[in-house]
């Protein structure tokens, strides 16, 4: 039975697991490897503190503008499509046309009841259109980043009671959270349309775009211009699991929880969904629920050791100690490139 590249062969009284080339064997009940009900988040008490200055200015500039714009994209991260989706851009920017792009899906494998799933969530939710799509530009722009203007374009035809030009410009505005590819997804279309290089900057981390943005054309029959933003979250988190999954996806920023409680709760998941992967990718002999038992194993297959100066009764000496958090970023890096597997983070059924 084959389960997103993991073969599993059940005998009598064992379970044989295939990752890749490494078989692992598991007792069929109860398994080998005892995975945590309950993720322990450390006493962290607040999330509060993570709602810098400049998303309540960007938040105030884009409801300005709500008038002057015909339609509403927003990105998400495909892997959780359910987790950290800020309510307040919707309430802010309702009354237009509403599109969901799931972006980033070249990252995940879903089914069919999956995929039904998520659009009869965000339907309920008041969207009028749920794509899945890929905006990352490599050689060429994938087809299902294609196909997300003339759906906005459709939305906004259908909902103008008096056009008074069949040639007037169309105006939308690109929202989300950090770091989910809303800049991507704007120099995507400008280059597959126009052939013009990128309209707006993209960077690495959560927060790259600070300020909404002037108007940036993806298309010129029918003109159509996009207005990028800053990620905004909402101003109290109070979920920790979604705020885990968003530090996995790096859309809130590692430092904010420190990557080495990420990844934990990233092995937590990872174990809970048997996404092993892992295993084989970083050398391990079997899977583990332990994240220590993890980083310090890729820690010495990495040799990741730095030298710190500690003060002993004989003076000051030259200490080479594990390098933990550099292991840890090696790991949600190796995740947020689709290495440890291609699957929803989020619980959906």
């Amino acid at each position: 039975m084959a389960m997103f590249g993991k073969t599993v062969v059940k005998t009598a009284n064992k379970v044989l697991l295939r990752v890749g080339n490494c078989c692992f064997c598991q007792t069929s009940s109860p398994g080998t490897l005892k995975v945590r009900k309950e993720f322990d988040f450390g006493g962290i008490k607040s999330l509060n503190h993570w709602f810098p200055a400049h998303m309540s200015k960007g938040l105030t500039k884009m409801r300005a503008q709500v008038s002057a714009i015909d339609c509403v994209i927003e990105v998400h991260d495909a892997r959780i499509p359910f987790s950290g989706r800020n309510p307040v851009l919707s309430q802010s920017l309702g009354g237009k046309p509403y599109v969901i792009v799931l972006n980033k899906a070249d990252l995940i494998e879903v089914t069919q009841k999956q995929i039904d799933a998520i659009h009869h969530h965000y339907r309920k939710k008041g969207a009028k259109q749920v794509l899945f799509a890929n905006c990352a530009f490599k050689k060429s722009v994938h087809k299902s980043a294609q196909k997300i203007i003339p759906s906005c374009v459709e939305l906004i035809k259908g909902s103008r009671v008096q056009r008074l030009s069949s040639e007037m410009d169309y105006h939308i505005m690109v929202v989300g959270l950090p770091n989910v590819g809303k800049s991507s997804l704007i120099n995507a279309i400008r280059k597959q349309r126009l052939n013009k290089e990128a309209g707006t900057s993209v960077g690495k981390s959560p927060g790259h775009t600070r300020a909404v943005m002037h108007r940036v054309q993806v298309y010129d029959k029918p003109k159509v211009w996009l207005l990028d933003t800053p990620g905004i979250f909402q101003p109290k988190v109070k979920n920790f699991h979604d705020a885990m999954k968003l530090g996995a996806c790096n859309t809130i920023k590692s430092d904010v929880f420190g990557p080495e409680l990420i990844m934990d709760y990233l092995l937590f998941c990872l174990n809970k969904k048997q996404q092993f992967r892992y295993v084989e990718y970083f050398n391990l002999s079997e899977p583990s629920d332990n994240a220590r038992t993890v980083l310090m194993s890729i820690v010495k297959d990495r040799n990741y050791f730095c030298k710190n100066t500690v003060l002993t009764g004989t003076g000051k000496k030259l200490v080479e100690m594990p390098n933990e958090k550099a292991a840890a970023e090696v790991f949600l890096t190796a995740y947020r490139e689709g290495k440890l597997g291609k699957f929803i983070l989020d619980d959906v059924s």
